[in-house]
């Protein structure tokens, strides 16, 4: 399954319940600033659901198979500029503990490490739900 978008709370009872049949759900776009955030993750000017953190904490710790995969890299602008587009550095989130490194930056989309990861993901699939 793969999800973006940026309301989380419109798709997070069906991530609860596919979390038991799906193989993996792959969640990308502004979704997975709520994730980054319910990790500890500082998200800088991203948009995200904060009455959401506590459930997206909650399916993350159910998640005892590792099938929820979050993109570990994204688009990046510093907020208001688009012309500023840059991707964060290769196989690192762009979103660390370190809240001086991501202050100024907002998420546009998943960046080219997890294209990468993300079509692995789909090339083995053999159903996939958007």
């Amino acid at each position: 399954m793969i999800l973006g978008g940026a309301k989380v709370s419109d798709k997070l009872k069906v991530i609860e319940s596919l979390l038991k049949s799906a193989d993996q759900i792959l969640i990308g776009g502004g979704m997975v600033n709520t994730f980054n955030k319910a990790k500890g993750y500082h998200i800088g000017k991203s948009l995200f659901e904060p009455e959401m953190l506590e459930t997206a904490k909650k399916i993350l710790a159910e998640d005892k198979d590792n099938k929820i995969i979050l993109a570990t890299d994204q688009m990046v602008t510093k907020a208001s500029t688009i012309t500023d587009i840059k991707t964060a550095p290769a196989g690192k989130c762009v979103f660390a503990k370190d809240e001086a490194e991501n202050e100024d930056f907002e998420a546009l989309d998943i960046g080219d490490e997890s294209i990468k990861t993300f079509k692995s993901y789909i090339a083995k699939a053999k159903s996939i739900f958007w």
